[in-house]
């Protein structure tokens, strides 16, 4: 919020993040769980060493019935074991924050993104994604906030998710050259678009360049 303000956005009435869509998902009637029940969090480091003969004794907890699966910075083995675990064999839900391959980040250093692939392979389980370019975020916002998409206009800065989360939901995009993706990638975009490549209908230097176009 203190971000919008400062580029003197003063018109905003909502912001939605991921963690409301997880929470809204995972509550979702028919989702095996009812509206009114809280989520219980489970996200906690488990031990990183274990025997063949402890893995094959693992205790489910019949209360979960939902596995969710985001950027860990405690992921192990056996953490990726029990979720795998909890979704083929216990039939659980099976959420993702998103599929982020890496945290962008300047240098020369691969911070790895959400551990989806790890779980999703031994599961032979698609998860339902959170995170653009899925559709969500945009469900969510048509039915809780009456969005009309011929009237929206996607701000983001990287082709393969904002862009490509508009050009799915048929939104106007916008990119913005201050982050992710840069001038280069939009002219490949444009001589070569793709569904992973799109390209987009206009871009700007900066979102402070794009808050100077607002009405005040």
């Amino acid at each position: 919020m203190r971000q919008f303000t400062s580029l003197s956005m003063h018109s905003h009435e909502r912001v939605v993040g991921r963690e409301e869509s997880d929470r809204r998902q995972c509550n979702k009637p028919g989702e095996r769980r009812e509206e009114k029940n809280p989520v219980k969090n489970r996200g906690y480091p488990d031990p990183t060493q274990g025997t063949l003969s402890e893995w094959l004794n693992i205790n489910f907890d019949p209360e979960i019935k939902c596995v969710l699966v985001g950027f860990d910075q405690h992921i192990s083995y056996i953490k990726i074991l029990k979720a795998a675990s909890y979704i083929k064999k216990k039939k659980c839900l099976f959420i993702a924050t998103n599929e982020d391959s890496n945290l962008p980040i300047p240098g020369d250093v691969i911070i790895p993104g959400t551990m989806v692939s790890a779980v999703k392979v031994p599961s032979q389980t698609n998860p339902v994604v959170i995170g653009k370019p899925h559709p969500v975020i945009i469900e969510l916002l048509k039915k809780r906030d009456g969005l009309n998409p011929s009237r929206a206009l996607m701000v983001g800065d990287r082709l393969n998710t904002d862009i490509a989360f508009a050009k799915n939901h048929k939104l106007k995009s916008l990119l913005v050259l201050s982050g992710i993706s840069n001038l280069e990638d939009i002219q490949e975009a444009e001589k070569n678009p793709s569904d992973e490549n799109p390209y987009p209908d206009y871009y700007l230097p900066s979102l402070a360049e794009f808050s100077q176009l607002l009405p005040n």
